[in-house]
């Protein structure tokens, strides 16, 4: 198994990066339509489940009025 480079690219289709590492290709295809229906089912249950948990959205919290500084040393009361 000191070759580990060449069963890569035996078995699997490889590729080498612009930095010189030796990459894995992987292909995907377009799922079949009722796998496809069935993971967009999944997900939007999901999607929902997590929207319940969280809830409706807090109001955002009310910001007080920024203190009157005056950026003049000579006027600044201590």
């Amino acid at each position: 198994m000191g070759d580990s480079e060449g069963v890569v690219r035996r078995w699997l289709s490889a590729c080498v990066t612009g930095g010189g590492l030796l990459c894995a290709r992987q292909t995907l295809h377009q799922r079949p339509l009722l796998v496809a229906q069935l993971l967009e089912e999944w997900l939007n249950h999901y999607r929902r489940l997590a929207q319940q948990a969280r809830g409706p959205l807090p109001p955002p919290p009310r910001l007080q009025p920024a203190a009157d500084f005056s950026s003049d040393p000579d006027t600044d009361e201590e």
